[in-house]
């Protein structure tokens, strides 16, 4: 899998303490710019009252040679990016609403896309496929036995008996899952203890739990140069700092590591 952001973009929902409030060229890039009512619908459409004349627009970067979460793929160049990335793929999912399609008489999906590479005046672009697969996912995603993780589950008081080990690469809890939020029994240290991404390692747990340590030894000198070695120990979301790459200020470029300003 490789790194993808999305954004939902809503100005009434961003801080003007965000660096690019002010940048008219960011702000008028066709890839992340304001879309209103007008450019989509006829002119004479009524407004509601109260209502924004802007849509909310789902933006999605897309970066098919950087990888993503959870990829342990050293199978990279020089610089750290990914081979082959016309064979890569990064996907998205949410719950649907409706199940029974015919009940509720939905017999297609209506959406506007704006064209990708709508900068790309010299036409080198090769284009992409885009797939919407509808349907139920197990909860045994990774086949092997265990149900989908959830960081809540993940004891705050040192039980090792109360987790398990996989050889995707991290821990499990083992109790049921009862509530959806984090203990705060013990503060802010519970917090720490659990909120730790999809593999219930801490970073620092990461970098000596098999996988990710071999992952690691993988990317040394010769698969990587020494000045992108450099430059990663430098970079705090780089996989020697963050093996998983699970902890990821312009909109485009300074998104690929956080896109909303917080």
């Amino acid at each position: 899998m490789v790194l993808y952001r999305w954004h939902l973009h809503r100005k009434e929902f961003e801080p003007d303490t965000c660096s690019y409030q002010n940048d008219h060229t960011q702000l008028s890039d066709h890839r992340v710019r304001e879309i209103f009512e007008r450019e989509i619908y006829p002119p004479n459409r009524d407004a509601y009252y109260g209502q924004p004349a802007t849509i909310p627009a789902l933006n999605i970067s897309y970066y098919p040679n950087e990888r993503g979460p959870y990829n342990l793929d050293s199978n990279v160049d020089g610089k750290g990016n990914l081979l082959n990335p016309e064979q890569r793929w990064g996907g998205i999912t949410r719950r649907m609403d409706t199940r029974d399609f015919e009940a509720a008489n939905i017999e297609y999906i209506e959406f506007w896309l704006m064209d990708p590479f709508v900068n790309d005046t010299l036409g080198t672009s090769t284009g992409g496929d885009l797939y919407f697969n509808l349907g139920d996912i197990s909860e045994d995603v990774l086949k092997d036995g265990k149900k989908v993780f959830f960081e809540n589950g993940l004891p705050v008081d040192g039980d090792t008996t109360a987790v398990g080990y996989t050889v995707w690469g991290g821990k499990y809890p083992k109790r049921q899952s009862t509530v959806y939020a984090f203990d705060n029994s013990q503060g802010m240290e519970a917090r720490r203890l659990q909120d730790v991404g999809l593999n219930g390692l801490s970073s620092e747990e990461e970098k000596v739990y098999p996988s990710y340590a071999n992952y690691l030894n993988e990317l040394r000198p010769p698969r990587l140069s020494g000045e992108t070695i450099s430059a990663m120990e430098a970079d705090s979301h780089s996989p020697l700092n963050d093996p998983a790459g699970g902890t990821n200020s312009a909109i485009i470029e300074g998104g690929r590591n956080r896109i909303a300003c917080r």
